[in-house]
């Protein structure tokens, strides 16, 4: 599901049909945690007007939308990301060749869908975990996926799995346990299996 974007309400701005008006519009990801060699973009855009480029990170991935608005362009990227927050970014131009100068509708609209693996290489860190008392239980919370939590009774161990933890946006987890019982003591193990 997607809508158009537009950088005014009217969807008007500037254009003068020679090419000089063009609109950036960018996002961000965060593939912390994640192999960013193993990272891959797919999907499709449709532009008013051209769409002249889409660029990773700063770097251009030569791809145009040529179709304009009157149907999808699909597009792959599989390569120039960073460990950490990577930045989008689609470019569209307004104004039409031989357009009269001054103002006409232009937008983007996008549907995106991406993959990466995780990163199990030696010497991946460990999130910090958070815990919290709410009610009658307890909420451990951590910002990165891959990792399941595990307890013991010890701090030495044995240490048991408990589970990998929800997330409902794929890099804050959080686990709900109960707070009766005895003591115990939280970890978060690498889970490349």
């Amino acid at each position: 599901m997607s809508a158009w974007i537009s950088p005014s309400l009217t969807t008007d701005a500037l254009s003068d049909g020679a090419g000089t008006y063009n609109y950036r519009y960018e996002t961000t990801f965060d593939l912390t945690g994640l192999n960013p060699a193993s990272a891959r973009l797919a999907g499709r855009w449709s532009t008013d007007n051209g769409g002249v480029d889409i660029f990773i990170n700063g770097i251009s991935t030569g791809q145009a939308n040529t179709a304009q608005f009157v149907a999808w362009t699909p597009f792959q990227i599989t390569s120039g990301f960073v460990a950490g927050t990577n930045r989008i970014a689609f470019v569209v131009n307004n104004g039409g060749p031989g357009a009269v100068p001054g103002s006409d509708p232009t937008g983007l609209r996008v549907e995106i869908w991406g993959s990466a693996l995780l990163d199990c290489s030696p010497g991946s860190s460990s999130p910090r975990i958070s815990i919290a008392r709410q009610s009658g239980n307890v909420i451990i919370s951590w910002h990165q996926p891959g990792f399941l939590l595990q307890t013991a009774i010890n701090v030495t161990g044995p240490w048991l799995d408990l589970t990998r933890g929800a997330s409902v946006n794929g890099r804050d987890y959080a686990v709900v346990l109960s707070a009766s019982g005895s003591r115990r003591f939280f970890r978060l193990r690498l889970d490349c299996e």
